[in-house]
């Protein structure tokens, strides 16, 4: 069986997007200072730091070649994570608390409704792996410390059960990424 283990942060990339509009920018403006927000102008980028480093490269390729990884985008975390182990047939048990999110986007959702771990996370992958240990060394090393993180394991069966600290639940298929609740209206998903 494998850790799962992520690089990068949930939903950065779509905060990020969301912040860019004039209109949520600004009511976001209104509530926190510009020196908060200001890491929202620059969504994190893992593959930038894993091009970076020869060791972290390496691995990446060979979990790429592997079907052991994936990118976070469109959906987010949840629908990566879920494309993954269906594609190797895995069930997992991961903890909800353990995705490395940034604060600023987790005010941007909720200041929006958003859920932050379906929200496209460009730039942000997921590792089905056994060196995850090593990998969240050496991204640490090369970044930001908190931006990488083993968040659970695969096991045998179908079920994705999820903890989110409160309860123990299963994650559901696939939804629309929320990134469209904002620019197309809940009655469009």
């Amino acid at each position: 069986m494998y850790d799962i283990t992520v690089t990068g942060y949930a939903g950065d990339f779509g905060s990020s997007l969301i912040y860019r509009d004039p209109r949520i920018g600004k009511e976001l403006g209104s509530l926190y200072p510009k020196s908060f927000l200001k890491a929202l102008d620059e969504p994190m980028d893992a593959m930038k730091v894993i091009q970076g480093d020869r060791e972290l490269s390496e691995l990446f390729d060979d979990h790429l070649r592997e079907g052991l990884l994936i990118q976070a985008s469109e959906g987010g975390i949840y629908k990566a994570l879920w494309e993954l182990l269906r594609a190797h047939r895995l069930g997992a048990s991961f903890s909800q608390r353990a995705i490395p999110v940034r604060q600023q986007t987790i005010e941007v959702c909720e200041v929006l409704e958003l859920d932050p771990y379906r929200l496209r996370s460009d730039g942000t992958w997921i590792w089905l792996t056994k060196e995850s240990g090593r990998i969240v060394r050496l991204f640490e090393r090369a970044s930001l410390k908190g931006s990488a993180a083993v968040i659970g394991h695969t096991k045998k069966g179908p079920g994705i059960e999820r903890d989110d600290g409160e309860a123990v639940a299963f994650l559901r298929r696939p939804e629309p990424d929320e990134f469209t609740k904002v620019f197309l209206g809940d009655e469009e998903v």
